[in-house]
């Protein structure tokens, strides 16, 4: 691990589970706007990367 980070302590979720839970995410929302395109709208400053992984 880069020593330059801060700790984090423990990992509550891995990168895989979070893959797959935004992947599981889009689906749903893939389903619920199947007649319509949805607007998607980042608030947050770090929203950016998560939206791009939603929107894949």
């Amino acid at each position: 691990m880069d020593e330059s980070l801060p700790s984090l302590g423990r990992v509550l979720f891995t990168a895989e589970e979070i893959r797959a839970r935004v992947h599981a995410l889009a689906a749903t929302i893939a389903d619920d706007y199947a007649a319509r395109p949805p607007l998607l709208v980042g608030v947050l400053k770090g929203s950016v990367v998560f939206l791009s992984d939603l929107m894949r």
